[in-house]
């Protein structure tokens, strides 16, 4: 990929400015970037303290569902709300000043991690860069950013939507017992293909990992009345199907292993 500077944030400190560049115009998961701080001095001389940057995520968490003691009483649907998680934290802590139409660089090696979700819909990924100068002041800057999927959820998806698939809500939720706090929730609707009229929705939980894709797959979750997140669902053992695809497994391996589940999902469903 090729060198693309992207201006992420303008900071000002006082007179002080701060341009913070990546390589790649879109972060992929597992990929090496080099991110270079840059700090323009102002009208006079500053002294700063500390810098801090991190990369952070939001994904939706929610509450236990009651027990329903009734069984004439209707369900009711968990509260759902937001966390975040820092995905890289770096810090600059040796002290130094700036002066006037002067310029202080800070490069960072970011490892993207495996797991960082893909910027679609409602997942979110920000830059969050923090500078404190010598009077403990602190600026915070909140800066979006994109990432791709790397090629093995990549493959899953172009399968998916060579199917007659079409994405309708893409979200972060929280899923216990991993290293990672969250997994990335992927519904579809099927529009077209061999699974339209059949389906109604399906819904693909990924986690991944450095050598590995986990997937989980429910279909119809909606009008089975199920009112939790599906994270929450695999964690309790209530999905259809599970997949896992290795680093290096050929495409097509990919694609035969998934339409075999497709149309088991698709035989096994029952209201």
């Amino acid at each position: 990929m090729s060198l693309f500077k992207k201006t992420l944030s303008n900071l000002g400190i006082g007179d002080a400015k701060v341009d913070a560049e990546v390589t790649g115009n879109v972060l992929l998961p597992g990929q090496n970037n080099t991110m270079i701080i840059h700090l323009y001095g102002g009208a006079h001389v500053q002294r700063i303290e500390r810098v801090e940057v991190n990369l952070q995520c939001r994904y939706w968490s929610e509450t236990a569902i009651p027990p329903v003691d009734d069984e004439a009483l209707e369900p009711i649907a968990p509260k759902r709300y937001e966390s975040w998680s820092p995905l890289f934290e770096w810090q600059h802590n040796t002290p130094f000043e700036i002066g006037s139409g002067q310029r202080h660089d800070l490069s960072i090696d970011v490892m993207v991690p495996w797991n960082t979700p893909v910027t679609i819909d409602d997942a979110k990924l920000w830059l969050e860069i923090t500078i404190v100068d010598t009077n403990g002041k602190k600026t915070i800057e909140y800066q979006s950013l994109t990432v791709r999927p790397e090629s093995l959820m990549d493959t899953v998806l172009t399968s998916l939507e060579s199917n007659g698939f079409r994405l309708r809500q893409v979200k972060c939720e929280a899923l216990d017992g991993f290293i990672s706090p969250y997994a990335q929730t992927f519904e579809w609707v099927p529009v077209d293909g061999p699974f339209h009229g059949c389906l109604r929705e399906l819904t693909v939980l990924m986690y991944r990992e450095q050598d590995h894709l986990k997937l989980w797959f429910d279909v119809d979750r909606r009008q089975r009345g199920e009112l939790d997140m599906l994270a929450s669902a695999v964690v309790k053992g209530r999905y259809l199907h599970y997949l896992c695809f290795h680093e290096g497994l050929a495409d097509s391996d990919i694609v035969t292993q998934l339409n075999a589940v497709l149309e088991q999902c698709e035989s096994e469903i029952a209201y």
